[in-house]
């Protein structure tokens, strides 16, 4: 293995820990607070999402200021990584801190207020890791063979994050969790530090960067280019796709397939599917672009998925559903190494290095909005249609807005980003 690789392999790490946090979060928390607390179902949604919310919000002055002290870093930052490094440090303690304590709701507070409070510290300690991690791999630069490099290596150690979350499904298991959690985070972190590549200082420094700005202006400078609006876009419609099928996916397999069983292995095939074809999309878009090979996945993941919508209630579409989920993963694979790369290439192509976390903060903000506008309007009409979870009635409602509603939204982004690589293209000299 040669000393790039490795060095590569000590920035990618970092992303195991990080993806380990958001299905805990999502699987765990309700059910404990609902058994321990007594806190309703609906009290626990509205924490979630309003923490959320909240902490969305404060990705973009996070992504502001690694930009200011990118392209005007203190005496202390003088190395062009050190904005990305202080920052991962900083977010370190609030999320350690609020995943311990939210996983061990205190008896003296408030439940509602515990679960708050500690799930906006995950949130912005995560949020703030993310922007700093995400921007430091844009800001190492290169080609698009780099780029698809840099991305894919990041994804993957995610999908194994996630993939040993899937370990953890049993509430008893809160405690191993967190201690796997903390320990592989402070691993991977202080392997991030010291082993990773380092951004070139003369692309931070030279003078070239633009001035630090304002919250407004930072949102201007980021979507004043047509193909950074087309490829968010894109992306919106793609993470809206993505929190409908993943805040309905348990309601699916238990009450339409009436498999719940099956929740956890089908899970696991998904994310593997995706894990294996990773480095297959990461080589093939050096060869063809990412724009053109993220729009060919998402047009084939949402006619596939659209399938799982047509399955007959019961059990015996298990082995149908079963394919859907591996095909769906190969194209997730896609949706993990592709946009990330295609944002490096936009603030490449614009001049803009050292302002990768304006880039990356409007990004997460994007990414935080989508999943919670998903949940919070998604369960509102499953239950205008009628549905009541383990009633035991008619699935077809369920199965219409579990698969119908993302398969539109994808294809609806395959769309959006044939047509932002056809205007990229033609503006190319």
């Amino acid at each position: 293995m040669s000393a790039h690789t490795m060095r590569l392999g000590s920035y990618a790490a970092f992303g195991l820990p990080l993806a380990m946090v958001a299905l805990p979060v999502y699987l765990l928390v309700p059910a404990a607070y609902a058994a321990r607390t007594g806190l309703s179902l609906a009290d626990i949604g509205l924490a979630l999402l309003a923490a959320r919310l909240l902490a969305a919000f404060a990705d973009p002055w996070f992504g502001r200021q690694l930009a200011r002290r990118a392209v005007r870093p203190p005496a202390r930052f003088a190395a062009a990584h050190a904005p990305y490094a202080a920052a991962i440090l900083l977010a370190l303690p609030p999320l350690l801190a609020g995943f311990g304590l939210l996983l061990a709701p205190a008896g003296r507070v408030h439940p509602g207020l515990w679960l708050f409070g500690c799930l906006l510290a995950v949130n912005l300690g995560h949020g703030l890791a993310s922007v700093a991690y995400q921007s430091w791999g844009a800001a190492l630069g290169g080609d698009a063979g780099l780029r698809t490099k840099v991305t894919a290596s990041r994804e993957a150690c995610g999908l194994a994050g996630v993939l040993l979350a899937c370990l953890f499904t049993d509430p008893a298991d809160i405690g191993a969790l967190f201690l796997t959690f903390a320990v592989l985070a402070c691993a991977a972190a202080a392997l991030l530090l010291a082993r990773s590549p380092r951004p070139a200082v003369p692309t931070l420094l030279a003078g070239h960067a633009a001035p630090p700005m304002s919250t407004r202006a930072q949102l201007r400078h980021v979507l004043r280019r047509r193909g950074v609006r087309q490829l968010l876009a894109g992306f919106t419609l793609n993470g809206l796709a993505a929190g409908v099928a993943s805040s309905l996916f348990l309601f699916y397999v238990r009450d339409h397939l009436r498999q719940p069983a099956s929740a956890g292995p089908l899970l696991l095939l998904y994310f593997l599917s995706a894990a294996i074809a990773a480095p297959l999309w990461a080589r093939l878009a050096a060869r063809h672009g990412e724009l053109r090979l993220w729009s060919i996945a998402l047009l084939a993941g949402g006619a596939v998925f659209a399938g799982a919508a047509l399955l007959p209630a019961g059990g015996q579409a298990l082995p149908l559903f079963a394919l859907v989920c591996c095909l769906c993963g190969i194209a997730l694979g896609a949706d993990l190494t592709l946009p990330s790369a295609a944002l490096a290439a936009q603030i490449a192509q614009a001049g803009d290095s050292g302002q990768e976390g304006s880039y990356f903060g409007i990004w997460h903000l994007a990414a935080q909005l989508t999943l919670a506008v998903a949940s919070g309007l998604v369960l509102p009409l499953l239950a205008w249609t009628g549905y009541v979870p383990g009633a035991g009635g008619p699935s077809l409602a369920l199965a219409l807005c579990y698969a119908g509603i993302p398969a539109a939204l994808r294809i609806l982004a395959a769309a959006v980003l044939a047509g932002a690589r056809t205007d990229i293209e033609r503006r190319t000299p």
